[in-house]
């Protein structure tokens, strides 16, 4: 991923803002607003804050959609790659998380270097998302993402 200190200082940087603006420009046109769900914070803020032209998340499918530098293989696809660039665990992915991930992908490059990065990074965001879950067994934390990450911002009702 370079030789920056820094993914934010580097070309790198400004490769993966204007990766995320690509995709919420392709994406704007099909997406539709969504009404909040107010039971929890994370889905209100999942939902209210994607209006058409303001909203600064990216969706699940949209996600999927980011193209990875030449040099780097990432599966956007993976559950926890998808668990470590989540940071807020809301579902949806905004800049300053997919910089953040970006950063520790960086580190890992440089710890290992292209040779296996791409299964040193699920190695190393399994190990972080089973930690954060079933270590310290919030099996919610996990069910209620992963609800949070498919519904891309849909109102949902939660039953008793």
């Amino acid at each position: 991923m370079g030789a920056h200190a820094s993914v934010a200082d580097s070309p790198i940087g400004q490769y993966i803002l204007e990766e995320f603006q690509r995709v919420k420009a392709e994406s704007g046109s099909q997406t539709t607003a969504k009404s909040p769900d107010l039971d929890e914070d994370a889905d209100a803020r999942s939902a209210s804050t994607h209006n058409l032209a303001d909203r600064q998340v990216l969706f699940l499918n949209e996600i999927r959609n980011l193209r990875t530098p030449q040099d780097v293989s990432i599966d956007l696809n993976h559950m926890a790659i998808l668990w470590k660039m989540d940071a807020a665990r809301d579902g949806v992915v905004d800049s300053t998380e997919l910089m953040g991930f970006a950063e520790y992908c960086n580190g890992l490059f440089k710890t290992y270097g292209s040779y296996d990065f791409k299964e040193y990074l699920q190695a190393h965001c399994v190990v972080d998302m089973y930690n954060d879950v079933f270590a310290s067994s919030d099996y919610s934390l996990f069910s209620d993402w992963i609800c949070r990450l498919v519904a891309q911002g849909e109102r949902t009702t939660t039953f008793p």
